[in-house]
């Protein structure tokens, strides 16, 4: 999914805020919450569910900065060399 289709998907626009970004999310999943159908509309709503999902994370995401694309699975450990402490107690006097 491409993230203008995800904006398309949620009905929103790249211009909209976060929370309004946000509470198109929360209607369309409450709209299609598997919880709220029965018979052959649960796996509909199940997928549609799951879609609705998908977008709002590429949307979060593509705002945050974050892109899977570029994901290496590499983490960085980084450290702070401490200056040695002084052996033995120190006396201030």
């Amino acid at each position: 999914m491409t993230l203008d289709s995800a904006y398309k998907l949620l009905g929103a626009s790249k211009e909209d805020s976060d929370m309004e970004v946000k509470k198109k999310y929360h209607s369309l999943v409450m709209q299609y919450h598997p919880d709220k159908h029965s018979g052959d509309d649960i796996e509909f709503a199940t997928c549609k569910t799951q879609e609705i999902n998908s977008a709002y994370e590429i949307i979060i995401d593509s705002r945050s900065g974050k892109s899977k694309d570029f994901d290496w699975g590499v983490k960085v450990k980084v450290t702070y060399n401490r200056p040695p402490r002084p052996k033995g107690r120190t006396n201030p006097n």
